[in-house]
């Protein structure tokens, strides 16, 4: 999401994000402070892009209500304001990084990029509950409901990956990435292994909930 009054700027780190080929990103924006907390508290985003200066608003108070309802949508704030004050207020307010105006479209970019990394390895916890299941990365299994469900290697990478980005739509490459390493893929084999996952964690009749969004790929919500 990027929340950006100046148009032509917004355009260029739309484009810049949506052109990072290892994130496959797509872009709401908007130039209005309190649409952007709307946005911002109605989605899952993977990152949202402040600037700081909106007419009429200041872009932290995105960041403060954002934090304030537990939310931790990563968030890098677009600003001229350079003094360390200002700079130590963001911080303190919960943004995640800076990038000061004018700005180039690749650094702003590889902030993105570095961002959501950091914010993907924090979310890997040990020990995470998802819905009745839970999943032990120290030991690498994963129960329901008590019971021990038999994952094979490959069926257990796929449910550790929709766990980690729990919320979040994850794309057929994104999966092909994040679980097998690799850029090319098949989307029939992909969905395979969904089903299969799928079929391995039903319990006394009832499925886990494993979302399938058409043409994009999955997400355990």
């Amino acid at each position: 999401m990027i929340v950006e009054d100046d148009d032509i700027l917004a355009m260029h780190a739309r484009c810049a994000l949506e052109e990072i080929d290892e994130m496959e990103f797509n872009v709401d924006s908007t130039g209005d402070g309190p649409e952007g907390l709307g946005l911002a508290l109605a989605h899952a985003y993977d990152i949202a892009i402040i600037d700081r200066k909106l007419p009429g608003f200041d872009g932290l108070q995105i960041v403060r209500e954002l934090r304030r309802l537990g939310r931790k949508t990563p968030v890098i704030v677009l600003t001229s304001l350079v003094d360390e004050k200002d700079l130590l207020e963001g911080y303190s307010s919960g943004i995640d990084d800076y990038v000061r105006k004018p700005c180039s479209m690749k650094e702003l970019a590889a902030r993105t990029m570095a961002v959501v990394k950091r914010f993907d390895a924090s979310c890997r916890m040990p020990i995470q509950e998802v819905h009745d299941a839970v999943i032990n990365r120290r030991t690498k299994t994963v129960t329901r409901r008590g019971v021990e469900i038999k994952l094979t290697p490959g069926q257990y990478k796929l449910f550790d990956f929709l766990c980690a980005n729990r919320g979040r739509v994850m794309w057929f490459k994104e999966i092909s990435l994040g679980v097998n390493g690799e850029e090319s893929y098949e989307r029939h084999t992909i969905n395979e292994g969904a089903r299969s996952l799928r079929n391995a964690m039903i319990m006394d009749g009832d499925e886990f909930p494993i979302e399938n969004v058409r043409g994009k790929g999955y997400v355990i919500r």
